[in-house]
């Protein structure tokens, strides 16, 4: 007998919303899952393949209407021939089925050393294939990104290692976030980064694990004004704004502007302030309703 899966389950090993699940089979049939007698879903493990397979085809660019008539085996054959996979299976990189997520952060950290940066790309890609949210997340993405910052900073990688590696998770993360699609009334939050902070990545990840929770994350870029924030909050009805602060660690525009955002938001949305640096702006900001959260697992228990 084989083994079947709950939605919750398979969003987990898939990646995927429940609600982006329940749309691709409502709108495109995509899937027939078994019902239960209480009506419940249950899917096998190649119906999880497939919903990996069509997630991967979707971040790189093609239509869920496009694939929804497809086979698995179709669906193999197109990703096996997008360009990251091709680079992959071209130089014979392979991880076996049990290749724990410390093997990925070490073959990408190795990919950045010796400026392969198409094949960190494929390395990474193949990781959030494999990989549920939080693991791609909290346990290969904010590490890699702290390697990277800690071997910069410390003169072992020259600026070519860093942007290259920059451009690849940029497109990484950027796809990734494209792949998910949360209900058109499900809350909102907003991603960005105050004026004079450049760093986008960690508002980047903070957007993606908003997504997979089934909230419509807008990530608006870097050094976004004050008013902008505002703004978007009020067009787009957001129940969440996220900010992110890799350094510096005491500026005063920056405490400024997180003071201005902390008073003239609406009483309704929510203030959440990440990053390495976020936490030395703690203290010095009295009274303020915002939320200083250290990890994405803290940002995930907010939004659950």
């Amino acid at each position: 007998m084989q083994n079947t899966y709950p939605i919750k389950a398979v969003a987990l090993k898939t990646g995927l919303t429940a609600h982006t699940i329940r749309v691709w089979e409502r709108r495109y049939q995509v899937l027939t899952p078994f019902r239960t007698e209480s009506n419940r879903r249950l899917y096998s493990d190649p119906e999880i393949q497939k919903l990996i397979k069509l997630k991967t085809a979707v971040a790189a660019g093609h239509t869920i209407s496009h694939l929804a008539k497809m086979s698995l085996a179709e669906l193999t054959d197109l990703v096996e021939k997008l360009p990251y996979t091709m680079y992959m299976m071209k130089n014979d990189i392979e991880f076996p089925s049990n290749a724990s997520v410390e093997e990925f952060l070490n073959q990408a950290l190795a990919a950045v050393e010796k400026l392969q940066h198409q094949k960190l790309e494929g390395i990474l890609q193949s990781a959030a294939n494999r990989f549920n949210v939080s693991v791609f997340i909290d346990d290969l993405i904010m590490p890699f990104l702290e390697q990277i910052g800690g071997r910069w900073a410390g003169g072992e990688w020259r600026i070519a290692q860093e942007h290259g590696a920059s451009a690849a998770l940029r497109s990484i993360l950027g796809r990734y976030l494209s792949s998910f699609q949360p209900s058109p009334d499900g809350p909102v939050l907003i991603a960005a980064t105050l004026v004079g902070l450049k760093h986008e990545f960690g508002v980047l990840a903070a957007a993606i694990t908003a997504a997979s929770l089934g909230w419509r994350a807008e990530f608006l870029g870097v050094e976004l004004p004050v008013d902008e924030i505002l703004y978007a909050a009020v067009r787009l009805n957001a129940g969440a704004v996220a900010i992110s602060i890799l350094y510096p660690s005491d500026d005063q525009a920056v405490r400024e502007q997180l003071i201005r955002l902390d008073h003239e938001l609406s009483p309704e949305v929510r203030l959440f302030i990440g990053g390495q640096a976020a936490a030395s702006y703690q203290n010095d900001i009295a009274g303020c309703r915002m939320l200083f959260l250290q990890t994405m697992a803290d940002l995930r228990r907010e939004l659950q």
